[in-house]
């Protein structure tokens, strides 16, 4: 093993990396002879990995394993890092059937159930040990990291001047936003989630969860999922985290809770949400005279967009792409009422022009009986027949379809005039008529895709989906929907998807 301080940085990163590259349940070994250096390494890497605990495992420190193993789950459901550790003691022989071989026995129920990193530090005699006593968990690890130094050398993982720097920091944030009272409410999320994270790293809880709650409130509201995740577990973890136990994190305690229940709410939801849209393909494979298929990828846990087909009658299949304003669990619900209404609508009136007109005084109804119920949205309807082939349509404020023609060659329909659903009462929708030749698509899609951003703020916008689609008439329609999203995926270079991302590809036969 080596045995100078060079090295140690070195180490360490390799052991960062490790912890970043861990997918699910990782076991990792570190050796270190020097107890305050190993607690430096472990504040170190405490302030890169926020949510990460130490466990002290201290001889006969838990009466069997299934006390360990308890305590264990109950922290990996507030923690990504769990730092076992055994201050003051080496992990004598009669400690190891209760931690060691009982973790060893109990390490696939383990891996299953927490998906954490645990990182064991240990002392260089130990290593040994622990890999004679323990082969089969030994062959487990996924890594042995070595930081062990001669006693004459240390090296020093001083925190001040970075307090200093979060501290400046904190200062910069604030003075930003007080100064641009202005700014974007996604921009304001994003600053008050890096304020929060830094005063949770310098001890400031009470602040902490203000800016947290703060930054999470706006992340709920936009549905997005994958942004709530760390900041769940940061409000999980301040009780744990936190030296004592206060009034204060009693509160925080109780507000991570109510808000796990409202996400747990929200996952039913979209589940509730997703199970509406049609998706199986194909979905009338007895009628070959057309071929549909149609994908809806939403920007967070929730979706606005939507799409449906269905038949009216023997001879007409009915289609639309649509999407409401509102976000999270208010745009399931609104998804649910104007799919179900315009289904209703749709049956009663075969003429998309009277559908929709119908739909939007529903809808405005709504509006002056309950403003707070209100909600308008966009809406593109056809009506194919599909022994002539010809497709009739009515458009309420929603971007217009593009022909993939047989031959080569994209173009947009003709454009109708129709305001969105719900806006005005006793509008009249006009409808239009195409006639596709044999082979054609129609791509039907919501504006997300044209309004998709990279990082430097260039739109993906109609000549870049235009330019994708030409030429790929032969292709199916599902390779066709992948490929799109495919495109925008490397245009936005990883961007954050901002919107639902919904398009209906139907191929006339």
């Amino acid at each position: 093993m080596p045995q100078n301080s060079e090295n140690s940085p070195k180490e360490l990163n390799r052991l960062i990396k490790a912890i970043r590259m861990s997918s699910g349940f990782s076991l990792l070994v570190a050796s270190s002879n020097n107890d305050n250096y190993r607690d430096k390494l472990i504040e170190k890497i405490s302030g890169i990995f926020l949510i990460s605990t130490s466990l002290e495992i201290k001889k006969n420190g838990f009466a069997d394993f299934n006390e360990f193993e308890n305590y264990l789950v109950s922290l990996s459901k507030y923690c990504s890092v769990i730092h076992v550790v055994n201050k003051g003691e080496r992990f004598y022989r009669d400690t190891w059937p209760v931690f060691y071989k009982g973790l060893n026995y109990h390490r696939e129920k383990i891996a299953g159930e927490n998906p954490v990193v645990i990182v064991l530090w240990m002392r260089p005699e130990d290593v040994k040990d622990f890999a004679l006593t323990s082969p089969d968990m030994w062959h487990w690890r996924s890594g042995v990291f070595d930081f062990d130094l001669p006693v004459d050398q240390f090296w020093s993982l001083e925190n001040g001047d970075e307090m200093e720097k979060a501290k400046t920091r904190c200062d910069e944030i604030l003075s930003y936003l007080n100064d641009n009272p202005g700014l974007e409410d996604a921009l304001k999320a994003f600053l008050h989630q890096e304020l929060g994270e830094l005063y949770y790293a310098q001890g400031k809880y009470e602040d902490a969860e203000k800016k947290i709650l703060d930054a999470l409130d706006f992340f709920i509201k936009r549905g997005e999922a994958a942004r709530q995740e760390p900041l769940y577990k940061m409000l999980e973890s301040i009780k744990i985290m936190s030296a004592a136990s206060t009034p204060f994190i009693t509160k925080v305690y109780n507000n991570a809770a109510e808000i796990m229940w409202m996400r747990e709410d929200m996952s039913f939801a979209a589940r509730v949400q997703q199970s509406i849209l049609p998706n199986e393909f194909p979905p009338f494979p007895l009628h070959r005279e057309f071929d549909i298929y149609a994908k809806m990828v939403p920007a967070g846990m929730m979706g606005r967009a939507f799409y449906d087909y269905f038949f009216l009658d023997e001879i007409r299949l009915a289609f639309a792409v649509g999407q409401v304003h509102s976000r999270g669990i208010l745009a399931a619900l609104y998804m649910v009422k104007a799919l179900t209404l315009l289904k209703t609508n749709a049956l009663r009136h075969i003429d998309p022009g009277e559908c929709l007109g119908h739909l939007n005084n529903e809808f405005f109804k709504v509006r002056w009986k309950n403003v707070s119920d209100y909600e308008s949205f966009r809406l593109f309807y056809g009506v194919l027949n599909i022994k002539t082939g010809e497709v009739n349509y009515s458009c309420a404020g929603h971007p217009f379809p593009f022909i993939i023609r047989n031959g080569g060659g994209v173009e947009p329909i003709p454009q109708v005039e129709g305001i969105e659903i719900g806006a005005f009462e006793n509008f009249v929708y006009e409808v239009g008529k195409i006639q596709p030749g044999k082979g054609d698509i129609m791509l039907v899609f919501t504006d997300s895709i044209v309004n998709t951003a990279n990082p430097t703020g260039e739109l993906f916008d109609t000549d870049n989906l235009i330019m994708y689609l030409e030429d790929r008439n032969k292709l199916a329609l599902k390779e066709i929907i992948e490929g799109v999203l495919v495109g925008i995926k490397l245009f936005t270079e990883g961007t954050p998807q901002a919107d639902d991302i919904t398009m209906l590809a139907l191929r006339f036969n």
